[in-house]
């Protein structure tokens, strides 16, 4: 049975024939499985934030899709071209750590090393494995070939732990460990590290700021305020409203985060 559909995630931007072609050959072998874009522009050679993206997004899609991913500083060397089943979705891509994160939280069933003649009579380019042996492995599994059909078995794909927080006697510390386009810098505490009691407050400090309290939404602030809030991915994120978190606030990748348990005086609101 062929499958829901299948994404593209690339670095290749939109100016070179790089999409084109991988679309071609999906079009081609699989004419019928809808082929949906979630993003080509990721910096190039950027696998952790490929990596990111996919735990954000793999997640919502139908049961067995077939994602995509072509963030390949590595092609044509020693790292493996890999094929997953993870939850109930399917993976094809390097094996150099664009999976880590999801394979990291929802583990995997299956894991194949591709190999080119299980996959595709024709030649394969030593720096086009997106087109050449990506694609067609793709198409074989949205049109309902096993996994375990297009390669040998792998024990151990690259797994990439997704970073933690520590908690102390009420005080909770992590760190950044994204930024988003908008400049909202995404933390490694979780949400239910914060979950408590009614009679609590937080105070949370990015870097060199303090920022008082949690908020529930960017609109609860006024615009240039700088704020906390658990993002849509389940993390504590820093945001300045309507503006630059990360220049703003001169936050970057692994500056810290600390949260502070707070609790309020008895008639405090």
């Amino acid at each position: 049975m062929a499958t829901a559909c299948i994404t593209l995630t690339t670095d290749f931007g939109t100016r070179d024939p790089y999409v084109g072609a991988v679309k071609g050959v999906l079009t081609r072998r699989a004419p019928r499985v809808p082929v949906l874009d979630l993003s080509h522009d990721l910096p190039p050679y950027a696998t952790t934030e490929a990596a990111y993206l996919l735990l954000g997004a793999v997640p919502y899609f139908p049961p067995d899709t077939v994602h995509l991913v072509i963030v390949d500083p590595g092609v044509g060397g020693t790292r493996r071209g890999v094929a997953l089943r993870c939850a109930d979705q399917y993976l094809v891509g390097p094996d150099n750590g664009v999976f880590g994160y999801l394979l990291a939280e929802h583990g995997w069933s299956a894991a194949v090393c591709l190999e080119s003649a299980a996959v595709t009579q024709q030649s394969v380019h030593p720096t086009f494995h997106g087109r050449d042996l990506f694609a067609p492995a793709v198409a074989l599994l949205a049109t309902g070939t096993a996994v375990t059909a297009l390669g040998h078995p792998v024990q151990d794909p690259v797994v990439t732990p997704i970073p933690d927080a520590t908690e102390d006697h009420g005080t909770i510390v992590g760190s950044i460990w994204h930024i988003d386009r908008f400049g909202n810098c995404v933390s490694s505490i979780r949400e239910h590290l914060l979950a408590t009691d009614s009679d609590a407050a937080w105070e949370v400090v990015a870097g060199r700021h303090s920022i008082p309290a949690l908020v529930r939404t960017y609109a609860d602030a006024r615009p240039g305020a700088a704020v906390a809030l658990i993002g849509s991915t389940g993390f504590l994120e820093i945001a300045v409203v309507e503006g630059h978190a990360s220049k703003t606030l001169a936050l970057q990748l692994g500056s810290p985060v600390r949260v502070q348990h707070m609790p309020r005086a008895k008639g405090e609101r």
